[in-house]
């Protein structure tokens, strides 16, 4: 298991973990607060697609900016991105300007993130075991997709929105 020697890749693939935690708990918690702020089930799902339109829009402006700022520059920057949109999301309470801010925040947040993560995942990974390298990963990935939906709903039905709706 020669792959696990390398710090920085274990580093980046503990760092993947908690952002799939993240993404994984917190759009089950995303589209049921759109709802709870008063955002039809309509306009939740039309601010999701909203939000992938962007990231299909912005995605060609950020090999330019990489190449004068650096991919590690970008998925700091997409990491705090991505996390401001949790902020906001707190201000959405209907349709208006701070939904749009929200999609416009989340959208440039995660395109700076995952284009600029794989580059410098790649860029920093060992050529001989980079296969094993995105399998650890993707492993990772793939237990916290089942695990943190789980735990999240679990978590809204206890303690947050989902039993102040029923």
């Amino acid at each position: 298991m020669a792959f696990f020697r390398d710090r920085t890749v274990n580093l980046l693939n503990l760092h993947y973990g908690i952002q799939s935690i993240a993404l994984s708990g917190g759009g089950a918690f995303f589209a049921v607060y759109l709802i709870e702020a008063g955002v039809s089930i309509a306009w939740a799902l039309a601010s999701l697609a909203l939000i992938l339109a962007g990231r299909f829009i912005i995605r060609p402006i950020v090999v330019p900016i990489a190449v004068r700022t650096g991919t590690r520059a970008l998925v700091i920057a997409g990491t705090c991105l991505s996390a401001l949109q949790y902020r906001l999301l707190a201000e959405v309470h209907g349709l208006g300007p701070p939904l749009l801010a929200l999609c416009v925040v989340a959208s440039l947040g995660d395109t700076f993130y995952w284009s600029t993560y794989h580059t410098y995942f790649a860029a920093l990974g060992n050529h001989e075991t980079r296969g094993a390298e995105i399998g650890v990963r993707e492993a990772i990935a793939a237990v916290v997709g089942i695990a943190s939906p789980l735990a999240t709903g679990w978590a809204l039905v206890a303690f947050g929105l989902a039993s102040r709706s029923a």
